[in-house]
Parts: C-alpha cells; sequence; structure tokens
C-alpha cells in the first residue's frame, strides 16, 4: 500500500529534519520522492514529498554496512533463506553462461530482496535499488518463474505483469 510522508528542512539546519528523514528511510522503500523550495513559508524552507512502501522483510534493510559480511541465514526466515538459496543458484547458472562474476547479474542483497517480495512481479522488483530497467530486462522473468516455482506458485500464476506474462507465453 502507497503511502506518503512530508518532511520540512529549514535552510538553517537548526531543526532536526535530516535526522528525522535519515531515521525513516531506514524503515521504508521510497518510491517516488518530490522537492520543493517553499519560499512563501516564514521562514523559507525545502518541503520534501516521500512516497513509500513499508518494508515487508525489514530484516532485510538493516543488515550491517557494506563493509560488513551478511549471513542471510542470520537475516531471513527459513523459508525465505531457502528461496534465496534457489534463486544464487540460478545467478550462479547465468553468470557462468554469460562469462560474468555473479554481482553483475544480481547482488546478494538484490536477491535476499526478490526472495522476500511480497507482490513478486517485474514492476516490484525494478523498485529495489540497484535494479534498473535492464537488468529486469535480461534477468528478471527467469528470477520470478524461480521465485515462483521455489514458493509452490504456478509459474503462470496471476501475475498482473504484462511484460511478465509476454515472458511466460514466449516460453511455453
Amino acid at each position: 500500500m502507497m503511502q506518503i510522508k512530508t518532511f520540512s528542512l529549514s535552510l538553517d539546519g537548526e531543526d532536526d529534519g535530516i535526522d528525522e528523514i535519515n531515521r525513516f528511510l531506514r524503515t521504508v522503500r521510497v518510491t517516488s520522492k518530490h522537492t520543493v523550495f517553499a519560499k512563501n513559508l516564514s521562514p523559507p524552507r525545502w518541503v520534501v514529498y516521500l512516497e513509500y512502501e513499508p518494508i515487508s522483510a525489514s530484516a532485510v534493510h538493516n543488515v550491517p554496512k557494506k563493509s560488513e559480511r551478511v549471513d542471510y541465514r542470520n537475516v531471513l526466515n527459513e523459508n525465505d533463506f531457502a528461496i534465496y538459496c534457489k534463486l544464487r543458484k540460478l545467478r550462479q547458472e547465468i553468470a557462468e553462461e554469460m562469462k560474468l562474476p555473479v554481482y553483475v547479474v544480481f547482488t546478494n542483497e538484490q536477491l535476499a530482496q526478490i526472495a522476500t517480495m511480497s507482490e513478486p512481479t517485474l514492476s516490484s522488483m525494478r523498485k529495489i535499488e540497484g535494479i534498473g530497467a535492464s537488468r529486469v530486462e535480461k534477468y528478471g522473468a527467469q528470477f520470478l518463474v524461480a521465485l515462483k516455482e521455489a514458493r509452490g506458485q504456478s509459474a503462470s500464476a496471476a501475475d498482473g505483469d504484462d511484460e511478465y506474462s509476454a515472458f511466460q507465453e514466449n516460453v511455453e
């Protein structure tokens, strides 16, 4: 469910707006942002509008800093970790076939987020940080099929994603 939050930042930096935004950003997935300079307010300030989704698998986003190695067995629940392992295997196969490092396909963090997607579609995959249209086009449908199969869902389950449906028609 899409939600909206507004923040107001003074120009002098006297308020704790930046800290408030940073705390908030650690708990949600931002889908859109709009920034406006409100010069008619007294005093003038920046107003930030964020559209966001609550994070269903918040543990994935509370992982240690990038310099620290993450053990996803400790971050994901048992079912999600099993799915994550299947997605890693698919990533390895694709990377070997294309002679690429595995992280070029998807990073471990991205795989963990894919494994925990509540609505597995290409559109929702695009919302994961670092996954752009090119990656979704190249690898997205394969990972959605693997994700749905790992969850015991029909790979052609009602998806609502026209691109995914088109991929399924080509595969079958």
